[in-house]
């Protein structure tokens, strides 16, 4: 079995994180707050600012980019930090990569001084919302409707650190 390795993207690393983005958004369409056909429209340029706009990880497997997760503080109240985009591709699922995924990003929080990380789940995505669990988040309580359907929610989710 390949080894999955995750590790910080870098500027040289734009086009395996569209890679990602791509298949992400037509893997879990109803995950995301964009779609894939907003991600098609993005030009090289684009995808170049959105990895300089905040920390990305990607999990590879041999020489394949296979998951993603991003830390930001868009959005982020002083003192906490979000996770964005969270996707593990099907054939590696099962083998702990979300994990590993998460924890890059919980650690890089703790190593910027973040006392709190925030991210949002589907209602739906049992799943996601079951590993979060397992890594110490819990729902805040707070929900706001998913941007593409507002019949369905989203749980926000939170960790101290």
């Amino acid at each position: 079995m390949t080894t999955i390795e995750v590790r910080p993207v870098t500027p040289a690393d734009w086009r395996a994180y569209r890679e990602v983005r791509l298949a992400m958004l037509l893997d879990a369409p109803w995950a995301f707050g964009s779609t894939h056909s907003d991600a098609l429209a993005i030009d090289d340029d684009g995808w170049r600012e959105r990895v300089a706009s905040a920390e990305y990880w990607l999990a590879w497997c041999g020489g394949d980019p296979v998951g993603s997760v991003c830390l930001s503080d868009r959005d982020a109240h002083p003192g906490d930090v979000n996770i964005f985009g969270m996707w593990v591709d099907p054939s590696v699922r099962g083998r702990s990569v979300g994990e590993q995924l998460v924890q890059a990003a919980l650690g890089r929080a703790r190593e910027r001084g973040k006392a709190r990380v925030l991210l949002y789940v589907v209602d739906t995505n049992a799943r996601a919302r079951r590993l979060y669990e397992r890594l110490g988040f819990a729902a805040t309580g707070r929900t706001e409707p998913y941007p593409h359907d507002p019949d369905v929610r989203e749980i926000e989710m939170a960790r101290p650190l």
